[in-house]
Parts: structure tokens; C-alpha cells; sequence
């Protein structure tokens, strides 16, 4: 898929992944990201979330994961901006 080839109103399904515990660790402390409500439940429930959520970069790189998965990119360069990309609220692993 080239950049030509997008469009405003382009949609697409990719395979589903589940985001656990494990993985979500690792990303965190891979990137350096350590604010509590990304760290365990009793956090983010004080800041209103059900539980420990997943963090933007972490859904962004999953999503870029997946997209090149399913064969959309046979390399990903670089992405300029990913406007209304719907994804679960409040993700948690």
C-alpha cells in the first residue's frame, strides 16, 4: 500500500491481539514509562479507570504491529498521523 493509496474514510480490520501483563511490562519499562495508573489497578481506579490501563504508545505500536501484519505495509516508514482511529476505551491487559 502506498500513501497515495489512502484516503479519508479508508477502513480496514486487522487480526485482534491481547495485550497481557507480561507484555505490557515490558513495553513500559523498555520505554521508560512509569506513571502509576499504567502500573497497577489501585491506581487507576484513583483516577477513575476500572483498572490498570494500556498506555498510547503502546496501542499505537500494537496497531502499527498489526497493520503490518495483515499485510498493508510491506515496510512502515513513518506515519504522519492516525486521525478517528477507533479503538476499545480505556484498554486494560
Amino acid at each position: 500500500m502506498y500513501f497515495e493509496s489512502l484516503h479519508t474514510g479508508l477502513y480496514t480490520v486487522t487480526p485482534r491481539r491481547t495485550v497481557n501483563t507480561a507484555k505490557l511490562d515490558t513495553f513500559l519499562d523498555n520505554a521508560d514509562l512509569h506513571p502509576p495508573m499504567f502500573l497497577d489497578d489501585e491506581s487507576a481506579i484513583e483516577r477513575g479507570h476500572p483498572r490498570r490501563i494500556v498506555t498510547g504508545p503502546k496501542i499505537f505500536a500494537g496497531t502499527m504491529g498489526l497493520v503490518r501484519a495483515d499485510g498493508r505495509f510491506d515496510q512502515v516508514v513513518a506515519v504522519l498521523e492516525f486521525n478517528q482511529c477507533p479503538t476499545h476505551p480505556n484498554i486494560a491487559p
